[in-house]
């Protein structure tokens, strides 16, 4: 279920999505710290997803995300509850950049040889930004930052082998060009 407003400088979506599973290829323990994957059904998920875009003037736009997942599977602990991203645009001639906060809340991950007793992994931020030019039609240059604040944080792990969660990656530049053919 989705309902969309527009106006001049604003955009407004709210949704509402269900998701039923049927044989969903899902991951079990197989003893120890083995895991193997098996065909299954689930239970549904459920939640609500909003999204709001202005835009300030011809330069400037904002967006905002929310995603809540009321209703998952057991099996789906890795996937946060909460999710949120904020987005300012600004383009001017051949330059545009954008600085991106994305929220996810926290999630649970695999550990000490089950899926049973899962461990808790906080909540985080994440901050990247870029600043692209275009040469003309077909080039264009950017500089992308990402992790922009140099944050440690944990992500799910994909088998129960590990003992904490995946550590990610530092604050990490990006330099490069694009070429559209």
């Amino acid at each position: 279920l989705l309902c969309m407003a527009h106006w001049p400088d604003i955009a407004l979506s709210l949704g509402y999505f269900e998701n039923h599973f049927k044989d969903a290829i899902i991951q079990s323990s197989a003893g120890g710290s083995s895991v193997q994957y098996q065909n299954t059904d689930q239970d549904p998920s459920k939640g609500m997803e909003a999204e709001l875009t202005y835009e300030f003037n011809p330069h400037f736009m904002l967006r905002v995300n929310y995603t809540f997942i009321g209703e998952k599977p057991d099996l789906s602990f890795r996937e946060a509850d909460e999710i949120a991203s904020f987005t300012l645009n600004y383009q001017f001639n051949k330059w545009n950049s954008n600085i991106i906060a994305t929220y996810h809340d926290k999630r649970d991950s695999p550990t000490g040889g089950n899926l049973i007793d899962p461990l808790t992994l906080d909540d985080y931020w994440h901050l990247s930004g870029k600043i692209t030019y275009n040469f003309d039609n077909k080039w264009s240059g950017f500089i992308q930052a990402k992790n922009l604040l140099d944050k440690d944080y944990l992500t799910p792990a994909t088998n129960t082998a590990l003992t904490e969660g995946i550590p990610n990656r530092g604050l990490e530049v990006l330099v490069g060009a694009t070429w559209q053919f």
